[in-house]
């Protein structure tokens, strides 16, 4: 019996060995599982094709008679917000609740490296009636979340108002300087002019807006020279 014993209590601790070898594959199966099912930020951000920021002139899209877009570079391709949680700030996905039901589309356009902790990503998403607000929305690389937007393109009209902006990335050097410069133009018609003998109102204005260490600083300009800033949509 004494020879006997040890090999017993060899034979079980063999047992209990592999046991814990196999309890140890099978959660290891079970955490890539779980892995494979939740979208990590990397995959995210290779849903937004890389482009060249500078010189970039940022214009809305416009729709023919059935509703349909008109091709345009910045048409991007539908986010499933379902699939990437990076969507909470509602002041900037202020239509988050109609994506949600299928009624609308956040659409991912272009994104470029602005310095080492931010990424500008270049998105489009409803405005009044259609989807054609461009954004640039900060990526923060180390919260590895969208901190803030600005308003690059929009585009709306109806009988009595019309408005049409546009942008320019006019400077850009990785880390270094991002100047866009934003110009909007607005036609009121004589309805809601309030001037005496005034048949309609029309405003041009332009806005420089300069990255200044994790936000957006902008201020109202003059313009001398139009021709490098022609508009697209409103001639």
């Amino acid at each position: 019996m004494k020879k006997v014993l040890p090999f017993l209590i060899m034979f079980l601790l063999i047992i209990s060995c592999k046991k814990q070898s196999t309890q140890i594959i099978n959660d290891s199966i079970v955490l890539k599982q779980g892995n494979n099912n939740t979208e990590t930020s990397d995959d995210f951000l290779n849903v937004f094709k890389n482009i060249e920021a500078k010189g970039l002139h940022i214009y809305p899209p416009t729709f023919d008679d059935g509703g349909k877009i008109i091709k345009t570079p910045f048409e991007g391709i539908p986010i499933d917000i379902k699939r990437y949680k990076f969507f909470e700030d509602k002041s900037i996905f202020f239509n988050e609740d109609a994506v949600e039901k299928g009624l609308s589309n956040i659409y991912a356009v272009g994104k470029f490296e602005m310095n080492d902790k931010f990424i500008g990503l270049i998105i489009r998403q409803r405005s009044q009636y259609d989807e054609t607000l461009i954004e640039i929305v900060l990526w923060d690389k180390n919260k590895k979340k969208i901190i803030s937007s600005l308003t690059l393109a929009d585009t709306f009209g109806d009988e009595n108002w019309f408005f049409d902006k546009e942008s320019w990335i006019k400077d850009f050097r990785y880390n270094k300087e991002l100047k866009i410069i934003s110009r909007k133009k607005d036609k009121i018609s004589k309805e809601n002019c309030f001037k005496v003998n005034c048949d309609s109102i029309e405003t041009d204005s332009f806005r420089l807006s300069q990255f200044k260490t994790n936000k957006f600083i902008s201020k109202i300009i003059k313009v001398a020279d139009l021709e490098n800033y022609k508009l697209k949509v409103l001639k």
